[in-house]
């Protein structure tokens, strides 16, 4: 089986669909029920799927505590030359209410800075976490959890992996709160 049969086989296997941003690395991707998207530093690949997978499981471990937050991935970044990723997330939080969990919620379990696997003595695909907390208007005819207008300000940020703000880990350190 030559390289791309195996690569075709391996995208009808996964549940992934991704769509060309008009660029050899940048894609648009439905993954579950998540859209968001992936971009890759160098390469004309996009990241790897079983990675990003376990990038969002890591997500799906936080549960908000209250009615109406949300957790949503909105891009990876995979810088392919030094083999970090960075993840961009919202965290969408009624306009009324506070949010149930602090940036060390968070970091608790994404471990901002450190590698997503980790073995006796090293540690690989170091990851940067970038979370915002969005106030939302659950009930305006305006809503979606994947507006447009969560991705349209921050495709730059998204294509070449630049944090929208300070990382999880660092807001942490900055007296654990939101800014």
């Amino acid at each position: 089986m030559d390289a791309q049969a195996h690569w075709e086989n391996v995208f009808r296997l996964t549940p992934w669909k991704l769509y060309s941003r008009g660029a050899p690395n940048l894609w648009a991707v439905h993954y579950k029920s998540y859209f968001l998207h992936l971009a890759s530093r160098i390469s004309g690949r996009y990241p790897n799927l079983k990675e990003c997978e376990f990038i969002i499981s890591r997500l799906e471990k936080i549960s908000p505590r209250n009615e109406g937050e949300a957790i949503r991935p909105r891009a990876i970044y995979y810088d392919d030359k030094h083999c970090d990723f960075t993840v961009f997330v919202d965290y969408l939080v009624p306009h009324d209410q506070e949010p149930s969990l602090r940036p060390s919620d968070f970091d608790n379990v994404l471990e901002d800075g450190e590698g997503l696997h980790k073995g006796r003595s090293a540690e690989w695909y170091r990851t940067t976490w970038d979370v915002v907390l969005r106030k939302v208007r659950r009930f305006s005819d305006h809503f979606d959890l994947d507006h447009y207008q969560y991705y349209k300000p921050h495709a730059g940020n998204f294509r070449i992996g630049l944090p929208r703000t300070d990382s999880i880990g660092e807001l942490r350190k900055i007296f654990d709160r939101w800014p």
